[in-house]
């Protein structure tokens, strides 16, 4: 998983069934490819990290990814396992201090 490829993910829309908050996975989706950038660049100063994903419907100040019905939002299942595979990404930078070689 690169930082380009999260530029290329078209996630399932939902309205009728519950999803998560389309802003919500967007604003997301924005801090992830932007610290796998970093972490691309071999410059792993970044506000996203591989425990903050772990739980990524409940951060510390409250709800990260809010459920929405009758709103704009992403499939669940798609959204999670997008950000399983960001989250295994982000595991093997912090693990090997930003080495690409193990993608």
């Amino acid at each position: 998983m690169r930082s380009s490829d999260l530029l290329r993910v078209r996630l399932p829309a939902t309205s009728l069934r519950t999803g998560y908050d389309a802003d919500d996975v967007d604003d997301l989706l924005d801090r992830a490819t932007s610290a796998l950038d970093s972490w691309e660049r071999g410059d792993p100063a970044t506000d996203l990290r591989c425990e903050e994903l772990l739980d990524h419907e409940h951060s510390a100040s409250g709800t990260l990814l809010r459920s929405v019905r009758l709103r704009p939002g992403y499939a669940i299942d798609a959204v999670d396992q997008l950000l399983d595979d960001i989250r295994a990404q982000l595991l093997i930078y912090e693990a090997q201090g930003g080495d690409d070689s193990a993608s």
